[in-house]
């Protein structure tokens, strides 16, 4: 009996901290100082930044890329997805200018972040972004870290990158955390456009754009 009425209790405390991350950000602030959080893990202090703030800009790219025109996409609160469910999201995609038609191929590239409310989920969403991207399909079967690319981030929590190519074109995605926030960079490009060493200089980009708004 005593066992069942402990059980109760976590399901319905697991269901009030539920409602608290739906409800606001303040609700939320209040939930974790209330009661007993289930995830182990600390939660993130509240930061007086924007997710936007984050993104990269078309300073780090080669001389010819531009940022989309309409600017960030997502800059606010992220739409429920199972328990991936982010607090805040954005993206921002780039591309050349250039004629696709003399090299065959459309290229492009992105960077993406979400915050999340717990170091936890970061960590877990950080894992799953890491598999998902470097997920084989009919065209790119096979992910490795290029030879020429030497670039380590010593300043995100977790980081990852690999490439794969078919001809010329290279595919290339990398995964970084940084306390609780996850950022994704995706680009498709062919020597015309971006070089392996173009692509460190947008890694080291990332770092320094994040580690600026997030070290105290």
């Amino acid at each position: 009996m005593i066992r069942n009425k402990k059980m109760v209790s976590i399901v319905l405390l697991m269901i009030v901290c539920g409602l608290c991350v739906f409800v606001s950000k303040s609700t939320w602030a209040r939930c974790v100082k209330h009661f007993p959080r289930v995830d182990s893990n600390p939660c993130p202090p509240e930061r007086n930044i924007k997710v936007k703030d984050l993104l990269i800009d078309e300073s780090a790219f080669p001389a010819g890329w531009r940022a989309n025109a309409l600017g960030p996409a997502g800059t606010g609160p992220a739409p429920m997805i199972g328990l991936r469910r982010a607090r805040e999201e954005t993206s921002l995609g780039f591309s050349p200018i250039t004629d696709t038609s003399k090299i065959g191929t459309t290229t492009g590239a992105g960077q993406f972040i979400d915050r999340y409310y717990t170091f936890g989920q970061a960590i877990s969403n950080y894992r799953l972004e890491k598999e998902a991207a470097i997920r084989p399909t009919l065209v790119f079967t096979f992910w490795e870290v290029p030879e020429n690319i030497h670039y380590k981030s010593k300043l995100a929590d977790e980081f990852y990158f690999a490439c794969t190519k078919k001809e010329r074109i290279s595919k290339c995605t990398a995964v970084a955390r940084y306390n609780e926030y996850v950022t994704k960079f995706n680009v498709t490009m062919t020597p015309e456009v971006m070089s392996y060493k173009d692509l460190e200089k947008v890694f080291k980009a990332i770092d320094e754009r994040m580690v600026k708004y997030l070290v105290d």
